[in-house]
């Protein structure tokens, strides 16, 4: 019996969800399935993670004109390029992971009449990247290209209603729920091999460290988390410092923020000065050590889908402060290990930011026993098992 052949069509290779969701899945599935990996490239601020394929010995093929950004004539030959490995390797499903490959994926896969079509989507550009114009143009995109598709994934069940109820890109039967699959029990605090990052950047163990990671760019609104630090820093007998871990185009505003708010601020390689406030690390590869290196994990976009470094924080057994958007609600616990504000209010994430350390002890404590559920629910081995069953599903509902 010949195998199925899927193509699977990322974006671009970074440390990122997408990444490591597309790579469990290549190498995962089973002998019934036979997955080619097709990927576009990182932006320069991005960390290239594309040593992630190898790590894991699958043979990807890069298609350099397929970016994050948007340029029409680059799309345009990108598009042509899919159409062209589509029509060469046959395919009886193409999946597409994220905004830019799954317009291009999706639309290469109908004009060459692919028989299923499935797109993930990790977050979504609805809210907070574009203006109201252009936002309505995507809308229109994402609606055509759902109506194509055969099927909608979705990470969070926050996300299936943001998807399916508010932007109405498809129907809710359309849409499955499936999430993301990761290996976070190299994140667990018992894992002997971590790097004392604390070390390097000359923070005691007394000090706090609250940690926020991810790409220094709008959406991920690193001013709010550095002015409500800013209002959080002199509470406390204990010093409390920020690291900042990702590069991106507004990291030297962020500098100058900082310079604003009189936060005393430090790149990495500079040594010899102990009270910093603001550590910016800049790209990391080794993000459990930097993870399990912090106390308080953090985060502040005005949009997310499933955000991937809360899942690792608590992994970690790390508490979190947050705002509450996309499926951030979806996959940490207001009851016991996290506090949510809504995005934008500077006063309420403050208030939790100073909330979290005044009672660090008691919300660790938490955070430790939801750490072996999150690894077991957020685990390869049922992103793998959820998707094959739907592989198997469409194939069936089609006579393939």
């Amino acid at each position: 019996m010949s195998k199925i052949k899927i193509l699977r069509i990322l974006h671009r290779p970074s440390i990122s969800g997408p990444t490591f969701h597309a790579t469990y899945l290549t190498k995962g599935l089973s002998d019934k399935f036979e997955t080619k990996l097709i990927v576009g490239v990182p932006e320069p601020e991005e960390v290239d993670g594309s040593y992630i394929f190898k790590e894991h010995n699958i043979d990807s093929k890069t298609i350099k004109n397929m970016k994050r950004s948007v340029n029409p004539f680059q799309d345009l030959l990108a598009l042509i390029e899919i159409i062209k490995i589509i029509r060469k390797e046959k395919p009886q499903i193409v999946h597409t992971h994220a905004a830019k490959s799954g317009t291009l994926g999706r639309l290469a896969a109908y004009i060459c009449h692919v028989p299923i079509i499935v797109h993930t989507f990790h977050g979504n550009v609805f809210s907070g990247y574009f203006s109201p114009l252009v936002t309505k143009i995507f809308l229109g995109i994402e609606r055509f290209l759902a109506n194509k598709s055969s099927k909608i994934i979705t990470i969070s069940k926050l996300q299936h209603d943001d998807i399916c109820d508010q932007y109405k890109i498809c129907d809710r039967e359309k849409a499955a729920v499936i999430p993301l699959g990761l290996e976070l029990g190299r994140f667990h605090p018992t894992n002997n091999k971590f790097h004392n990052f604390r070390n390097d950047w000359q923070i005691d163990n007394d000090t706090i460290a609250i940690g926020i990671i991810g790409r220094v760019t709008k959406i991920k609104n690193h001013t709010l988390f550095l002015t409500a630090f800013s209002k959080t820093k002199n509470e406390f007998n204990k010093k409390v410092v920020g690291i900042v871990v990702g590069d991106g185009d507004l990291l030297q505003e962020m500098k100058e923020v900082c310079d604003q708010l009189k936060l005393k601020w430090s790149d990495i390689n500079s040594q010899g000065q102990l009270d910093y406030d603001i550590y910016f690390a800049h790209n990391q590869k080794d993000i459990p050590s930097i993870i399990n290196s912090i106390d308080i994990a953090a985060l502040s976009s005005d949009n997310e889908g499933t955000p991937v470094t809360l899942l690792e924080a608590q992994a970690a057994a790390k508490p979190i402060v947050s705002t509450r958007v996309g499926g951030v609600a979806d996959v940490v616990d207001e009851q016991g290990s996290a506090l949510l504000s809504e995005k934008g209010d500077t006063d309420a994430y403050a208030a939790n930011l100073i909330t979290m350390i005044t009672k660090l002890e008691e919300y660790s404590s938490k955070t430790k026993q939801r750490s072996n559920y999150i690894i077991d629910k957020f685990s390869t081995r049922n992103l793998v098992l959820n998707i094959e069953k739907l592989y198997l599903d469409l194939l069936k509902s089609k006579n393939l």
